[in-house]
C-alpha cells in the first residue's frame, strides 16, 4: 500500500519491505532448525531394536521399528519402550 500514491505516507518507497523480509526470514530458519532437530529425533526412534517374531526361522529376532509391518507379533519386556501403533494381545505381567 505503501507504493500506492494517493494513499501512502511514504513518498512511494516500500519502507516495510525489509523488516518484513527479516521477519519472514527469521521465521524461516526457525523452522528449519526444528524440522532438522525433528528429523535427527524420528530417525533415532525409528532405528531402536525390538523383537519381531520370525515365522520361517520360528524365533523372535532383533528388527528395527521401522521395518516392523502390518501383522507381525512383537514381543515387548518389562520397562522396554513400545513402539507406535501396537496391538497389546496379551499380557503377562501381573499388575
Amino acid at each position: 500500500m505503501q507504493t500506492i500514491p494517493s494513499i501512502t505516507i511514504s513518498n512511494g518507497s516500500p519502507v516495510m519491505a525489509l523488516p518484513l523480509t527479516l521477519v519472514v526470514l527469521a521465521s524461516m530458519l526457525k523452522d528449519a532448525f526444528e524440522d532438522h532437530k525433528r528429523h535427527k529425533s524420528d530417525k533415532s526412534e525409528n532405528t531402536k531394536k525390538c523383537k519381531v517374531y520370525d515365522q520361517l526361522k520360528d524365533k523372535f529376532e532383533d528388527k528395527n521399528w521401522m521395518d516392523i509391518g502390518v501383522g507381525q507379533l512383537v514381543r515387548i519386556q518389562s520397562e522396554e519402550f513400545v513402539p507406535a501403533d501396537i496391538l497389546l494381545l496379551r499380557s503377562s505381567d501381573a499388575k
